[in-house]
């Protein structure tokens, strides 16, 4: 029996048939990866929930800032907080880099803090540092006094935040100059947009960045994540409280 070719005709219907499929199935499997990185998000952050509860029971319900003056107030001597979590409590520096963010790496610690891990700390709650000079208006809190005065769905921990080298590569100076902090006070301005500049204007730090579908994850005290898009960042204020200065808590903007 004679074995009959294909013709050309019916080979590129075959290959743009192959073509319809593939570009069906990419959007679908991009959906996937995303969502896989979002869950990797996810529990990195309740990782490092965690963490900041064995901080603080292990420091007299301290609750840990964004820098911790060790024996002087030398850049030398300052520890930042993911430091204090990965040297202590998660040895795994992977669990700072958000999924979403192909530019997170581990720095150095000191003044400067880690600047381009995934992760920012809510710096207007649980303090920026324990110099307790006139010029620090961020002390540290206690766990306990501040649960006091956390409303509902509230009680920022950690959010996803602008890594330095979204930026040319560049670090100090420019926009989101701190990668390792988020600002609450200021908090629906200071949402980065994809072209590496602040939403509103007005904030020029510590910003967040909606990576997951146009929204942040945040991780709150009681170790739950939840997702805020920019929308709701916007409208919900009290998400972003309590804020605290020199230990005195506010409730309200």
């Amino acid at each position: 029996m004679r074995q009959r070719n294909f013709t050309l005709v019916e080979l590129l219907v075959v290959v743009g048939i192959i073509a319809l499929l593939v570009a069906m199935l990419l959007p679908a499997l991009a959906k996937a990866e995303a969502k896989g990185k979002d869950i990797t998000c996810r529990n990195n952050l309740k990782q490092q929930g965690l963490a900041f509860h064995m901080y603080v029971s292990d420091n007299d319900d301290w609750a840990a800032p964004v820098r911790v003056n060790e024996g002087g107030g030398s850049a030398s001597n300052v520890r930042d907080w993911s430091h204090l979590m990965q040297e202590a409590y998660l040895p795994q520096k992977e669990l700072f880099f958000c999924p979403m963010e192909s530019r997170c790496e581990w720095t150095g610690s000191g003044s400067t803090g880690n600047r381009s891990i995934g992760y920012g700390l809510n710096y207007y709650l649980w303090g920026l540092t324990t110099d307790r000079s006139s010029s620090n208006l961020r002390h540290p809190v206690k766990l306990s006094v501040a649960s006091r005065y956390i409303r509902g769905n509230g009680g920022i921990v950690l959010g996803d935040s602008a890594v330095m080298k979204r930026w040319n590569g560049a670090y100090g100076g420019g926009k989101a100059q701190y990668g390792y902090m988020i600002d609450t006070y200021n908090h629906k301005k200071a949402i980065i947009r994809k072209d590496g500049r602040d939403m509103e204007g007005g904030a020029t730090y510590a910003l967040v960045d909606p990576r997951h579908d146009n929204g942040v994850n945040y991780l709150l005290h009681d170790g739950h994540v939840v997702r805020k898009s920019v929308s709701q960042i916007r409208s919900e204020a009290d998400f972003a409280l309590p804020y605290s200065i020199k230990g005195q808590f506010h409730t309200e903007f």
